[in-house]
């Protein structure tokens, strides 16, 4: 009795082992057909870049100063600041920023002056906004407290 469990103990190990290693085979031959088409994608992206790239130089060296001289007016409109609706603030509006600078400082605070500042119609890179979002968060308000 005690061999026919032994054989059935092997035969399920060596089962459990060629199981192992066509898995093992399958998931390297995945791996590499993957890698390959990732691969032939980036190569794809690369060749497009450098196409639009050459494009967008070839457009550059087209614009001779005749034609820069007539696209100012056009560039100079595009630039121009939009105008707010409301240009003034309102004592409401003076009051709701007062007191979510208190709530967000915890102290008293008194805004000496508040400007409006024109927003561009191009959105600033992500690159710039983390950035911006690092420095503003390296700052340490709890320390700078201490030292004044």
């Amino acid at each position: 009795m005690t061999p026919l469990y032994l054989l059935t103990a092997a035969l399920m190990i060596v089962g459990w082992l060629a199981v192992f290693v066509s898995m093992r085979r399958m998931l390297k031959r995945t791996g590499a057909e993957v890698r390959f088409e990732f691969q032939r994608q980036i190569e794809a992206l690369s060749a497009k870049i450098k196409d639009l790239e050459e494009a967008a130089n070839a457009r550059i060296a087209d614009v001779g100063p005749e034609r820069e001289a007539s696209a100012a007016p056009i560039l100079a409109q595009a630039q121009a600041p939009t105008p707010q609706a409301s240009e003034t603030i309102t004592p409401e509006t003076l009051a709701k920023i007062t007191d979510t600078i208190t709530a967000l400082l915890g102290r008293k605070v008194q805004i000496r002056s508040v400007k409006i500042l024109e927003i561009p119609e191009t959105i600033s890179s992500p690159w710039a906004q983390h950035g911006r979002a690092v420095i503003q968060a390296s700052h340490n308000f709890a320390s700078r407290r201490r030292e004044s």
